[in-house]
């Protein structure tokens, strides 16, 4: 119990410690997020590719595209980093 509210005064004491600790938090989500929607893109990718065959080379492009289209995104939500 004691180390529990030592722990909380020293977050409280410092609030711009927890402020970066908070924001390293959500860059880690945003980060697994990017990874795992491209993990998913690139499957789909693959299974097109084994249906469709000749049109595989457009579909790859478009699936690089919507990518490069998400990540700008998310740079541009995503909060500027503390210098």
């Amino acid at each position: 119990m004691s180390y529990v509210s030592a722990d909380w005064a020293f977050v409280v004491a410092d609030p711009t410690m927890n402020v970066m600790m908070v924001m390293m938090m959500l860059r880690l989500m945003t980060m697994m997020l990017a990874a795992t929607a491209a993990a998913i893109v690139v499957l789909k990718v693959v299974g097109w590719v084994v249906v469709i065959g000749q049109g595989a080379v457009v579909v790859m492009m478009m699936a690089v595209v919507v990518a490069e289209v998400v990540m700008v995104a998310m740079a541009a939500v995503e909060l500027p980093p503390y210098s």
